[in-house]
């Protein structure tokens, strides 16, 4: 059994591609970093209602939930998370009714160990044997990490 822990951020019209109508107000978006750390409430109030795929300079960090119920896509672009001087941006056409998912608790170094276990994985451990907290960040241990994860995803299992 794949074990999943999907949340999308909450949103005041329903995950329709659009920015909140009151995006000041959306509290929770400050319960998951990536969207706290990236919110630019001037620019967020600024394209208030205005779907996605009508802002072409700029995207609030909360893009990757909204649009799972919207009838338009969006074009998104992937940057390194850590900011990474060799990863290059990769642009991605997002299709309507779809969100991007990220397996965070799988990534987590502290959930490796029990994700292997659980999942009956044979990766190996990180390259120092004491790191117990933060991402996986070896590329081969990502790379095996993501790839079982997507495919139960597509496949069950």
């Amino acid at each position: 059994m794949i074990h999943l822990s999907a949340r999308l951020a909450w949103h005041d019209a329903g995950w329709n591609g659009r920015i909140c109508r009151e995006p000041h107000l959306n509290s929770s978006c400050v319960v998951q970093e990536q969207i706290r750390d990236g919110r630019e409430d001037g620019s967020e109030r600024e394209h208030a209602d205005v779907h996605v795929a009508d802002i072409s300079d700029w995207l609030p960090p909360c893009c990757r939930d909204i649009a799972a119920y919207a009838d338009r896509g969006f074009t998104f672009i992937h940057g390194d998370p850590l900011d990474r001087d060799f990863l290059q941006p990769i642009t991605e056409d997002i299709p309507p009714y779809a969100c991007l998912p990220a397996p965070y608790r799988w990534m987590l170094e502290g959930n490796f160990r029990d994700t292997c276990e659980t999942e009956g994985l044979n990766i190996r451990g990180p390259e120092n044997p004491d790191k117990e907290w933060g991402w996986v960040y070896e590329p081969d241990r990502q790379v095996a990490l993501l790839n079982y994860f997507w495919h139960k995803l597509k496949y069950g299992g």
